[in-house]
């Protein structure tokens, strides 16, 4: 008997056969996660509620928590009070717990709308849902949103958490600067007019926190000021730098209402439908109607038109029955006698 030549002790062992499959190259694990995740919050209508209301008390919310947060600059005794309400010493006792959801608030609602509006609405896909969001921004920048309301509550915290003057500028200039260039860089929204408008109005904001320091730093100084040891400002200068302010934010403001007066005259789809929701409003309205408890009713003189034509319809039609019948008994009439002196003959 022959044995097998793999179970002879000269036989060469064969290294193990390889796996012909390659290992796939795909999208990264993060990549997948983030876009389950936002396909999960585009389609439960729930989470798509919240996001809406979260959108619209987004800075409400900020604000509430930076004032649970905010102390007042003025220590009375060495101790710290509340800003919002000076019988409450700044942490300590009950103030501790207040300043857990403050901080609580400004992560999840603060910094997680933004994130989530990231994940949601990044990449070149639309979502309709979310379109009240991202409307108007270019295709791969639809989740810009979320830098804007990042920016709103940079400058609430700076505002409010820093107490000098000099400090809150500068605190607000590394803000407003990095969103200027950012946004000149980028250019976001799909029209250019959105664009310079944007540009103007940070470019106002920094104008703004700029020359009130300047100003204050004229008069002495923020603590000059508040004991009442500011000194007296040239008459030329401070009508200057108030013509300045205004002019600057005036112009941003007469900008903004003529661009929104003319948005509705484009051609895209939102402005077609915009026409199209007017037209068929101006046709509902310019039709009489008398409003009661019961509901919207026409009003007396359609009805009573509308009751004459039927009226005058239904008579018309009597009349030419009439007409009818009275036609057929005048040819009854001339063909009996016919008939009747044919018989004769």
């Amino acid at each position: 008997v022959r044995k097998d030549a793999s179970t002879s002790p000269c036989a060469t062992k064969l290294p193990p056969a390889q796996s012909s499959k390659q290992p796939s190259i795909g999208p990264p694990l993060w990549s997948v996660r983030l876009s389950r995740a936002s396909l999960f919050f585009t389609q439960h209508r729930y989470l798509l509620t919240l996001a809406i209301v979260l959108f619209l008390t987004y800075m409400s919310l900020v604000n509430l928590a930076v004032n649970a947060l905010e102390c007042h600059d003025r220590p009375v005794g060495g101790v710290s009070y509340l800003e919002a309400d000076l019988s409450v010493q700044c942490f300590t006792g009950r103030h501790l717990s207040v300043v857990g959801g403050a901080v609580a608030l400004l992560l999840f609602v603060g910094a997680g709308l933004p994130l989530s509006i990231f994940v949601a609405l990044r990449g070149a896909v639309d979502r309709p849902s979310l379109r009240f969001m991202s409307d108007g921004y270019r295709p791969g920048l639809r989740w810009w949103e979320a830098l804007v309301l990042l920016r709103k509550m940079g400058l609430v915290l700076a505002a409010s958490l820093v107490t000098d003057a000099s400090s809150q500028v500068a605190a607000a200039m590394l803000v407003l600067v990095p969103s200027v260039v950012l946004h000149v860089h980028h250019k976001p929204f799909e029209q250019r007019r959105f664009n310079i408008l944007e540009t103007l109005s940070l470019s106002a904001m920094i104008a703004t926190a700029t020359l009130s320091l300047v100003f204050l730093r004229a008069r002495g100084g923020e603590q000059a000021v508040l004991e009442g040891r500011d000194q007296e400002v040239d008459p030329a200068l401070d009508g200057i730098v108030t013509g300045l302010l205004v002019g600057a934010n005036g112009l941003v403001m007469v900008l903004q209402a003529l661009v929104v007066c003319r948005a509705g005259e484009g051609s895209g789809p939102a402005s077609a439908a915009l026409s199209g929701c007017m037209s068929r409003r101006r046709e509902e309205t310019s039709r009489p109607v008398l409003s009661n408890k019961l509901g919207t009713r026409p009003s007396i003189a359609a009805t009573l038109q509308k009751h004459s034509s039927a009226t005058m319809a239904k008579s018309q039609a009597s009349h030419a029955a009439d007409e009818s019948k009275a036609r057929r008994g005048r040819n009854v009439a001339e063909v009996i006698p016919a008939r009747a002196s044919d018989k004769r003959v």
